[in-house]
């Protein structure tokens, strides 16, 4: 499990490093405002990186039930048991 959680950490940490490149270098270019961009872009990449991790690791461990795929199914199933159930008169 600790190899299983240490691997998604640095999944994880890769992508946000990428992505916090991307997000202050775009930030900057709208705003002329670098310490107000690179601030903003380390904030969001803090919460993306704990959703992402989060989210890697159940996607490892096989926890079906707490990814997007399954909300989604949930959901369709349920839009379908509802619109299934009604008898137009």
């Amino acid at each position: 499990m600790r190899e299983k959680l240490v691997k998604s950490v640095l999944f994880s940490l890769e992508w946000r490093l990428y992505a916090f490149v991307i997000t202050a270098l775009f930030l900057w270019a709208t705003t002329d405002e670098l310490v107000f961009a690179a601030m903003s872009a380390f904030g969001l990449q803090i919460v993306l990186f704990i959703g992402h991790t989060t989210w890697y690791y159940f996607r490892q461990e096989g926890a079906y039930g707490f990814t997007l795929d399954a909300l989604a199914t949930r959901l369709a199933r349920s839009i379908i048991r509802t619109f299934s159930r009604h008898n137009p008169e």
